[in-house]
């Protein structure tokens, strides 16, 4: 979940729920790098989605949009599917044995809950300096590949620019970003002045990740942001 203080948000893009995962389990690790005593862990948008980046892109160019009608519902792995971009709604599971049930009511909850993100989402990233976390690491990623469509695991730098772009035009401006993936899970990648790609080893973790090889990834992508950052205050102390 991302990591939140009084100047700074911390928050994943997807691909899956390992980035927000990560971004909660190195939260004090995250506050030491950026000098900050005081922060919370909070909700947004993409946290516990499967976002392949043609989905993402799509998303943030709509302005973080919530269904609109039950059509735009399919069910993909006992999950609901928002059809008109690909994302997978991979955690909107409530019955019992961790499937989703299209139902009037059901439909109703995840447009309240996507509509209240939405608005959240864009506030904070409005008022706060973001750098945006994207990860391929997820282990079980490859049990989601034949349920999503057009999701492709493999980085590379169209790949980047495509989410980029999209992330910068709800920022208003140039963000930073960390890309985490793997060797064999990416293709001719190198850092940029605000891209921050790092490649660590598979783990054995189903989802959640290696905390070690993610604190260290998010170190280097916060250390790199904070050397740009020039601060220019106005007379009420807002950063800028």
């Amino acid at each position: 979940m991302p990591y939140l203080d009084s100047k700074f948000i911390v928050m994943p893009l997807g691909l899956s729920c390992q980035s927000a995962q990560q971004i909660d389990m190195n939260a004090g690790n995250i506050a030491h790098h950026l000098g900050s005593v005081e922060f919370e862990v909070t909700s947004t948008y993409f946290d516990w989605l499967i976002t392949p980046s043609q989905a993402l892109s799509g998303l943030l160019s709509d302005n973080l949009p919530h269904p609109l009608s039950e059509s735009e519902i399919s069910l993909s792995l006992g999950a609901p599917m928002f059809e008109p971009y690909g994302a997978l709604f991979y955690h909107e599971m409530h019955l019992p044995d961790g499937r989703y049930e299209k139902t009037e009511e059901s439909f109703e909850q995840l447009v309240s809950k996507f509509r209240y993100l939405s608005d959240k989402t864009r506030r904070l990233i409005e008022t706060r300096r973001p750098l945006f976390v994207w990860s391929n690491t997820q282990n079980d990623l490859e049990n989601v590949v034949p349920h999503c469509r057009s999701i492709d695991l493999i980085l590379d730098m169209d790949t980047i620019y495509r989410i980029a772009e999209a992330a910068d035009g709800i920022n208003n401006g140039p963000a930073d970003y960390l890309f985490v993936t793997y060797e064999d899970r990416s293709s001719n990648v190198f850092d940029e002045d605000r891209f921050t790609i790092v490649k660590i080893e598979p783990d054995e973790s189903l989802w959640q990740g290696d905390n070690d090889a993610w604190a260290h990834a998010l170190a280097k992508a916060i250390d790199k942001m904070k050397s740009r950052m020039k601060f220019i205050s106005d007379d009420s102390g807002h950063l800028v």
